[in-house]
């Protein structure tokens, strides 16, 4: 009997990654003054730089196998994958990325199986659940932040059923 071990979410780690990058200029160290609880960049004029064009940006969700070390695979995303990372015992990987899609992977290769458009930059936490036997995702969209230049309308929860 050939004994194979799977993939599973349990022998590997997931981690998301944003590819987009952000030039500052420094104010000299006597003119940084920041405001308590406002965001801060230390920048000459305040602002967060300047940012890379859009077509630019990348998101990744790597997996790395727990007990090697080494890079199982690999998804690129179209934009930042900012979203939470929720692995499911059906063998599932969900994230999103800021281009307004949730995203289905294979938790054994890392492809994609399935996406959504929310409407919304996907950069919340996601989670499955069973309800009535039937598994669901719920996923929160519509995030915004002052240093992203792609932002929500409206925070909203989007909640999709598994067949």
């Amino acid at each position: 009997m050939e004994r194979r071990r799977l993939f599973t979410t349990e022998q590997s780690r997931l981690c998301a990654e944003i590819d987009w990058c952000t030039s500052v200029k420094l104010a000299q160290i006597s003119a940084m003054k920041g405001s308590t609880g406002k965001p801060w960049s230390g920048s000459l004029d305040s602002s967060f730089g300047k940012q890379d064009p859009v077509e630019k940006w990348r998101g990744w969700v790597t997996a790395i196998d727990a007990d090697s070390g080494k890079v199982a695979w690999k998804y690129e995303a179209p934009t930042p994958v900012a979203a939470a990372l929720t692995a499911t015992a059906g063998g599932l990987v969900f994230t999103g990325d800021r281009d307004n899609n949730l995203v289905a992977l294979d938790a054994r290769s890392g492809r994609k199986l399935w996406s959504h458009n929310t409407g919304q930059p996907v950069g919340g936490g996601i989670i499955s659940y069973s309800a009535e036997g039937h598994e669901r995702i719920v996923a929160a969209t519509g995030i915004s932040s002052p240093i992203w230049p792609k932002k929500g309308t409206s925070d909203r929860i989007a909640v999709y059923g598994l067949k």
